[in-house]
């Protein structure tokens, strides 16, 4: 990707190049003026056309809609609820998964990922009686967070060894 951007940027038209690039592995954000996404989308696209491809995502209303994303060959393998893990590994897993969906899925989505999250651990041997007091739990603590804010100021402490 350093490489197509070195390339992008050096020899690319500047009329349509953007005002903000950002990229994080293989994502990127990019701010272009309005009308030049596709002119910036077929550019990066000519670059390498036989290795890679790029699509775009347009803001609505001056937003993205966001949702976790799986990667086509995602397994949906977890940790299985009969593996010799002290229990709080189970619980965290249930809550890891449910606090990323809180914190990335748009409301519209949320319902649909939590019913996915409990179809998928449920088909890694988790109980739906833990699933559901698990979530439940998590998500009221998340709600309580949100409702009377932080406990205190947030300090964080570097570790220098």
């Amino acid at each position: 990707m350093e490489h197509l951007e070195g390339k992008a940027f050096s020899e690319g038209d500047k009329n349509i190049l953007p005002r903000l690039f950002k990229r994080y592995v293989d994502d990127i954000f990019v701010m272009l003026e309005s009308g030049k996404e596709e002119a910036f989308l077929n550019y990066l696209n000519s670059l390498f056309p036989d290795t890679i491809s790029f699509t775009i995502e347009k803001e609505m209303s001056g937003q993205l809609k966001t949702t976790v994303y799986r990667k086509p060959t995602h397994s949906n393998r977890y940790l299985h609820f009969s593996s010799h893990h002290p229990r709080a590994v189970m619980k965290g897993i249930i809550r890891d998964m449910v606090k990323r969906a809180l914190d990335l899925c748009e409301p519209e989505f949320l319902r649909e990922e939590l019913h996915h999250i409990h179809k998928t651990l449920e088909e890694n041997g988790y109980p739906s009686h833990f699933l559901r007091s698990v979530m439940q739990e998590t998500i009221e603590n998340s709600r309580r967070v949100h409702r009377n804010g932080l406990p205190g100021p947030r300090i964080l402490l570097p570790y220098y060894k």
